[in-house]
C-alpha cells in the first residue's frame, strides 16, 4: 500500500486528471477507509468538474470557476507557439501567435504574429504530416530571437494567458525567455482550454485540439501553424465557458456539503504542501553531487521526489514504512530512469511513468541494483509471478498430490482445469537453469497422508530423492517415491 500510494502521488502530479491515481491516495492516506468510497467520491467531483487539485489549491472555488471569473471581464491573451522540438529547456520557439479577448469577444485588430530565427532544426514532418512551419519559416520576415520574444512579452503586459495545453507553451516560453533575454518571465496567472475541456466533459477519449473541433463541432481547424491554432483555441475556450456557466452551480452545492467539504479538509491538510512542493519541482534540475541511493554518482530528480514524498507521509504517519523501500529507490535509480536524456521530473514523467505504473516485484529479481549492491538473491514469488523470469536455483514448495492439481479440480473431474494447474506446474519447475527441488510434505495440515504431484510421474526419475530422517535430524537420500 505504501508503494502504491507513492506511485500514485507520482501519477497525479504527472495528470490531475487520472481520477484512479486521486482515489488511491484518498484511500492509503487514511482520508477515505474504503477504496470504493474514494471512488464514488471522485465520480461525484468529476460529474461535477471538480478536480482534486481544486481541493488543495483553491479552497472552497474550483478551476473552472477561477476562469470564468478572470475570463468574463478583463483583458486576455490567447497564444500559442511553434517550436523546433519538445525539449522545453533546449528548443527554440520559432513563431508566436496571440490575439486579446475582451469580455469573451475577440478584439479587433489585436491579432499578434512573429517569426523568429533558429539555428536548429525544424522538424520536417509532425504528427505524421509534413510540417507547414518549414514553409512559413522560409516565406516570412523573421526578427531576431530577442526582438521577437521582447515584443511578445510587450504585448501580453498585464493579462491572463490562454493556451491549449498552455504549460508547455509557458515553460518553454520562460526557457526561451531566460536564454535568449537573460531575464525572468515572472509569474503570470494563466488557464488552459485543454484542462477545462478535460473538466466539462470529462468522457470524451481524446483531446486533441483538432479533435475537440471535429467532436464538439466547433469552427476552426489545428494546422501546426500557430495563428489558426488561436483561433481555434477560441472557438473552444467559447465552448468551454458557455459550459461552465451550467456547471459552477452544480460545484457549488457539491462543495458546500458537510460530507464533501469534510474530505477535501482532511485531505487539504493531510496532502497540499506536499503536492504544492511536487508541482513547484517539475522543471527544476536536481542538485549536482552524490546521493544516497544507486551508485550515488548522479541524482535523479524523479527518485529524489520519492524519497521527500516518502519521508513526509511516513513521518505525519499517513503511511507505513516499508522495509524494502530502498530496494525500490535504487531500483528505480539504476534500472528504469534515464537521468541523463531527461533531467528534469517533468520529463522523467513524461518517458517513464507508464513503465513504473507496470512494475511488478518481479522485475527487482536480475536488476543491476541488486547485483551491483550486492543484496539478497533469494526471492519468494508464485509461480505466475515468476512466468517469464529464470533462476540458477529454484525450490518448488509444497509440490503435492492436492496442491498440483487442485484437491476441488480432482473432486469435481473438472479436466480443463485439471490441464491449467499441470501449466502452472510447468511454469514453476522450468524456472531453473540449473538446479531444480521439488518439495512436499508426507503428512497435511490435517494430519493425513500425502504424495508427490502426479505430475511428477514422467520425470521423476531424473531427480535423486531425498527424506527427513527424525532419528539422524536431517535430511537423507532415498528411493523415488513409489507413488510417483
Amino acid at each position: 500500500p505504501t508503494v502504491q500510494a507513492l506511485f500514485s502521488h507520482l501519477n497525479v502530479v504527472a495528470n490531475e486528471t487520472c481520477f484512479v491515481a486521486w482515489a488511491r491516495l484518498l484511500h492509503h492516506l487514511g482520508i477515505v477507509p474504503q477504496y470504493a468510497q474514494a471512488r464514488n467520491y471522485m465520480r461525484e467531483l468529476r460529474n461535477c468538474a471538480v478536480s482534486p487539485t481544486d481541493l488543495l489549491i483553491y479552497g472552497g472555488s474550483t478551476y473552472v470557476q477561477q476562469a470564468a471569473e478572470a475570463l468574463d471581464g478583463g483583458e486576455v491573451v490567447l497564444f500559442d507557439t511553434e517550436t523546433t522540438g519538445l525539449d522545453i529547456r533546449n528548443d527554440d520557439i520559432i513563431q508566436i501567435a496571440a490575439v486579446k479577448v475582451r469580455g469573451g469577444k475577440l478584439v479587433e485588430g489585436s491579432e499578434f504574429e512573429v517569426v523568429m530565427e533558429t539555428a536548429k532544426e525544424i522538424p520536417p514532418m509532425v504528427g505524421g504530416a509534413d510540417n507547414p512551419m518549414l514553409t512559413v519559416y522560409l516565406e516570412s520576415e523573421r526578427l531576431s530571437r530577442a526582438e521577437g520574444l521582447r515584443q511578445f512579452l510587450d504585448y501580453c503586459r498585464g493579462c491572463v494567458l490562454v493556451g491549449h495545453n498552455v504549460e508547455f507553451d509557458y515553460h518553454i516560453l520562460e526557457a526561451n525567455v531566460r536564454r535568449d533575454l537573460g531575464s525572468d518571465l515572472g509569474r503570470r496567472r494563466r488557464f488552459d482550454t485543454l484542462k477545462l475541456a478535460r473538466l466539462v466533459e470529462p468522457r470524451l477519449r481524446v483531446y486533441k485540439l483538432g479533435r475537440l473541433l471535429e467532436t464538439l463541432h466547433l469552427e476552426g481547424s489545428n494546422s501546426h501553424n500557430a495563428i489558426d491554432d488561436v483561433k481555434a483555441t477560441l472557438s473552444l475556450l467559447a465552448y468551454c465557458l458557455r459550459r461552465a456557466s451550467d456547471i459552477i452551480p452544480r460545484q457549488r452545492e457539491l462543495l458546500s456539503r458537510p460530507d464533501v467539504g469534510a474530505v477535501a479538509r482532511n485531505f487539504s491538510a493531510a496532502y497540499a504542501d506536499l503536492y504544492k512542493h511536487s508541482l513547484a519541482s517539475l522543471d527544476t534540475l536536481p542538485p549536482a553531487g552524490e546521493c544516497a541511493y544507486g551508485d550515488g554518482s548522479a541524482r535523479v530528480a524523479l527518485v529524489d521526489e520519492l524519497q521527500y514524498a516518502y519521508a513526509r507521509l511516513t513521518e505525519r504517519g499517513l503511511l507505513r514504512p516499508a522495509g524494502k523501500w530502498q530496494h525500490i529507490i535504487d531500483y528505480l535509480a539504476m534500472d528504469v530512469v534515464d537521468s541523463i536524456r531527461c533531467e528534469t521530473l517533468r520529463e522523467q514523467l513524461d518517458r517513464h511513468l507508464v513503465e513504473i505504473n507496470t512494475l511488478r516485484e518481479s522485475d527487482l529479481c536480475d536488476s543491476a541494483s541488486m547485483r551491483l549492491l550486492g543484496r539478497e538473491r533469494f526471492f519468494v514469488a508464485t509461480a505466475h509471478k515468476a512466468k517469464g523470469l529464470e533462476f540458477e536455483n529454484v525450490v518448488v514448495a509444497n509440490a503435492a498430490d492436492g496442491a498440483y492439481p487442485f484437491f476441488q479440480n480432482k473432486k469435481d473431474g473438472n479436466s480443463e482445469r485439471i490441464r491449467e494447474d499441470a501449466r502452472r506446474f510447468y511454469v514453476a519447475i522450468s524456472r531453473a537453469k540449473r538446479r531444480l527441488c521439488v518439495t512436499y510434505a508426507k503428512m497435511d495440515g490435517r494430519g493425513c497422508a500425502a504424495s508427490i504431484t502426479p505430475f511428477m510421474k514422467s520425470i521423476a526419475e531424473l531427480f535423486a530423492c531425498y527424506a527427513f530422517d527424525p532419528e539422524q535430524g536431517r535430511m537423507v537420500q532415498t528411493q523415488i517415491d513409489s507413488q510417483c
